[in-house]
């Protein structure tokens, strides 16, 4: 029978790395809000671009919460390995 061999450590580095980038880019969002309610336009203009701003922010908020859950996902897979190798894999590897 085949063996399944998962790098464990480099697939906690990801979780770790796509969590880390997923809150960045949910820092983006108020950034993105920030910048569209800057004022000094026209009020029509001011409108849409607040609008824009809460569309975009609401983007990066949601895409930045997916990309933190794929890296907590990587890690609880990692764990879920970890178990495997240590509690039910057969040690001599047969």
């Amino acid at each position: 029978m085949s063996r399944i061999e998962v790098d464990i450590a480099g697939l906690q580095a990801a979780g770790a790395q796509a969590f880390t980038a997923g809150g960045d880019v949910a820092g983006l969002a108020g950034e993105a809000h920030s910048l569209a309610t800057a004022g000094g336009a026209p009020p029509a203009t001011e409108a849409a671009l607040g609008a824009l701003g809460a569309a975009w922010g609401a983007g990066l908020a949601t895409l930045g919460d997916e990309i933190r859950a794929v890296g907590m996902s990587a890690d609880a897979a990692a764990a879920l390995y970890q178990r495997a190798d240590t509690g039910s894999m057969c040690p001599t590897g047969d």
